[in-house]
């Protein structure tokens, strides 16, 4: 219990950002070494594989010759058997750590999206339980659905960007989350110009202030 309570606080401190970005840098990295890496460890392979390449146009371009289909194929298996050697051990073991680090990364990543969807979720009073469990099993899909899901049930504050259940203000930096139409009274989003429902301008409306009874409230 105590390494879950280091590591769901680790989880509430952590800029996800920052991490994603480092991520994405060590990625292009390694994916750009490991390539390297591979063409110059399997190069014989390569050069080989390429001569049967050639040979193979010659023989497709061929017209003069009566060989048939099989002598083709023996023709094809000698080929192969005297011109593609096998990699050594060595190679094959360094080819293995490479991608043993890779496969580490993609953990890594996977578990990672699951700690970013605990923090959105409790940030955004949802059920921080299922939602990173749900991006464990699906980690694509379930990620997906989750920002639909907050989109819908939950907004964003234009102040502080936390998101939370909606509301008049935010419960974190107390801006205002809409403003009253001046005409009809009716709630419109801070980012629309004109009332939806009756159509009056909102450009001369300034930001809108808590009710003077909530700061006779908040006074005593």
């Amino acid at each position: 219990m105590k390494l879950w309570k280091k590591i769901d606080q680790w989880i509430g401190r952590a800029d996800f950002g920052r991490l994603v970005k480092r991520m994405v840098i060590v990625l292009v990295i390694l994916a750009l070494a490991g390539g390297i890496l591979s063409a110059v460890l399997l190069r014989p392979q390569i050069s080989q594989a390429l001569a049967l390449e050639r040979n193979d146009a010659q023989w497709e371009g061929r017209d003069d010759g009566p060989w048939n289909e099989k002598d083709r194929d023996d023709w094809e298996d000698l080929i192969a058997l005297d011109q593609i050697t096998e990699p050594s051990r060595s190679v094959k073991i360094t080819l293995g750590a490479v991608g043993c680090v890779f496969l580490l990364l993609a953990l890594v990543w996977w578990l990672l999206m699951a700690a970013w969807v605990r923090k959105a979720a409790r940030s955004s009073h949802m059920n921080a339980i299922l939602w990173p469990l749900l991006s464990l099993v699906l980690p694509g899909a379930a990620l997906l659905v989750f920002l639909v899901v907050r989109a819908f049930l939950r907004q964003k504050c234009p102040g502080c960007g936390q998101w939370q259940e909606k509301r008049p203000y935010c419960g974190h930096c107390g801006t205002a989350m809409a403003r009253e139409c001046p005409a009809c009274g009716a709630s419109c989003r801070l980012d629309e110009s004109f009332c939806p429902a009756c159509g009056a301008s909102l450009e001369a409306q300034g930001p809108q202030r808590p009710a003077e009874g909530a700061d006779a409230d908040a006074g005593n």
